[in-house]
């Protein structure tokens, strides 16, 4: 797969079974450029360690940015941190827009972002 950017193309590869799940398949389909989208929400990292050092506290920043022309009510969403080398859940605690790991952004105004943090 290659994602797509502000200005170019992505591709995208989808797999899947069909003939009564005997045969395995695959579809290419194009990934439209940021730019082109003119109505979506999309979330990026805005403070992601490269590294960290064990004991000491990580905070990661996610900015949710809106491209629509109303407001959004009511979007979900998920914090879900956990240990690399075995998946356990780590304790965390949340900041920004929401201070919980998981319910609903109570509204994103037109062209506008919401940032959430956690630190774990």
């Amino acid at each position: 797969m290659q994602p797509p950017t502000e200005h170019s193309w992505g591709l995208g590869v989808a797999f899947y079974y069909w003939d009564g799940f005997n045969r395995f398949n695959y579809k290419t389909f194009l990934l439209k450029p940021f730019n082109m989208v003119s109505q979506d929400l999309s979330a990026e990292f805005t403070n992601l360690p490269y590294w960290s050092i064990h004991g000491e506290e990580v905070t990661v920043g996610v900015s949710v940015k809106s491209t629509f022309t109303e407001d959004v009510i009511g979007v979900p969403f998920k914090w879900e941190i956990a240990n690399a080398a075995d998946g356990t859940p780590l304790a965390a605690t949340f900041g920004g827009h929401a201070t919980v790991s998981k319910g609903f952004i109570e509204k994103i105004p037109a062209q506008e972002e919401r940032v959430f943090y956690a630190s774990f």
